[in-house]
C-alpha cells in the first residue's frame, strides 16, 4: 500500500500504480530466477551457463548485434555480473514507467 501510495501521490492513476508496482516485483523475481537457472546450468554443464551464452564465432556470423552484445557481456569484469544487469535493466524499466506518468 505505501509503494501504491507513493506512485498515485506522484501522479499514476491507481491502475498504472498497480501495473508499475507489479512490473517491478515480477521482474524482481524472474531475475533471481533466471540467475538460480544459469547457475545451475553452468555446474550441470562445467561452463557457459545458456547456450546463447557458449555460441562459437562460426554461429555468431549471421547474427552481428547479437554477437557483439554477447562479447560485451562475456568481457564484463567479473562475468556473469548479474547486479550489474539487474540495476541497468532496472533503471530502463523504471524510465519507462516513469514516462508513462502524466504531466
Amino acid at each position: 500500500d505505501t509503494v501504491l501510495g507513493v506512485l498515485i501521490r506522484g501522479g499514476f492513476e491507481p491502475v498504472q500504480a498497480w501495473s508499475a508496482f507489479t512490473l517491478i516485483g515480477s521482474y524482481a523475481f524472474s531475475t533471481v530466477q533466471n540467475q538460480e537457472n544459469y547457475l545451475a546450468l553452468e555446474h550441470q554443464n562445467g561452463t557457459g551457463g545458456y547456450k546463447i551464452m557458449r555460441l562459437q564465432t562460426e554461429e555468431l556470423k549471421e547474427i552481428p548485434y547479437l554477437a557483439r552484445a554477447l562479447y560485451d557481456l562475456r568481457n564484463e569484469p567479473g562475468f556473469p555480473n548479474f547486479e550489474q544487469r539487474y540495476a541497468e535493466q532496472l533503471k530502463c524499466l523504471v524510465a519507462g514507467i516513469a514516462a508513462q506518468r502524466p504531466a
